[in-house]
């Protein structure tokens, strides 16, 4: 498991569609700020804690994340999809 904090903040910033200088302004930080953060392999744990409640996840999941989970959630989505597609096929195929 990766351990680099700062590659794992810009990670889930990314996915939740924010900038930068978006999540500056909910830390109260500049974006050259979060730039930084997101370049460092460690974090003080307050300073998690805020960043990840700014994230919309929890510092155990912050700490946890892996890209792989995020894959691997992904293509269970869609085999659901993918079943839920052939469940409305073949109850319509009945009428």
């Amino acid at each position: 498991m990766e351990r680099h904090i700062g590659r794992k903040i810009e990670k889930i910033r990314q996915l939740r569609g924010m900038t930068q200088s978006e999540l500056g302004q909910l830390l109260g930080v500049t974006k050259q700020a979060v730039s930084k953060m997101e370049k460092t392999e460690r974090c003080k744990e307050e300073k998690l804690r805020k960043v990840a409640a700014a994230l919309g996840v929890t510092p155990e999941g912050l700490k946890s994340f892996s890209e792989e989970s995020i894959f691997y959630e992904h293509e269970i989505g869609r085999t659901i999809e993918r079943y839920e597609k052939l469940l409305d096929q073949m109850k319509r195929e009945e009428k």
